[in-house]
């Protein structure tokens, strides 16, 4: 017959796993949800160089939409070569809150560096950052990405 002593505490312990294996099964099946919420449309952009400065100048344009809220997001664009090496990057947006149903413009400049080369592709990144579980600006928190040819 098998003891109360050793019963208990086998019990307790796979009934604290349990309860650890639930919650990151939530949490996982949160994460994929935020990283649906969020659409981006419109994406239009322009670069031309500037006859004055010498290098390439322009930006970049959207509309961002979401079928949920979140407190704080930020978003970030790459620039890529026509080899896929990244150019530069600049932040769209510093932390703002996203209201489920609303519509935001992105437009954002494009300033190009010395280096006189014109974009030929993008990524934009969302990332949220009201998950403090996650590093800010972790690959955890990227609700958002989408990269294409321009």
């Amino acid at each position: 017959m098998i003891k109360k002593e050793i019963v208990i505490p086998i019990l307790s312990i796979v009934a604290i796993i349990g309860v650890f294996t639930a919650g990151y099964v939530i949490e996982g099946q949160e994460l994929a949800s935020d990283k649906n919420s969020i659409t981006i449309s419109n994406i239009q952009t322009s670069f031309e160089k500037d006859p004055w400065v010498g290098y390439y100048m322009g930006n970049v344009t959207a509309l961002l939409e979401s079928n949920k809220s979140f407190e704080a997001v930020t978003g970030l664009i790459e620039y890529y070569d026509s080899n896929g090496v990244l150019i530069t990057s600049n932040y769209m947006m510093q932390p703002i809150k996203i209201v489920e149903g609303q519509k935001y413009k992105i437009n954002e400049q494009y300033y190009g560096g010395n280096d006189n080369i014109k974009p030929a592709s993008i990524k934009i990144i969302i990332y949220d950052n009201t998950n403090y579980n996650n590093a800010y600006q972790s690959n955890e928190s990227i609700i958002f990405e989408k990269k294409l040819n321009i």
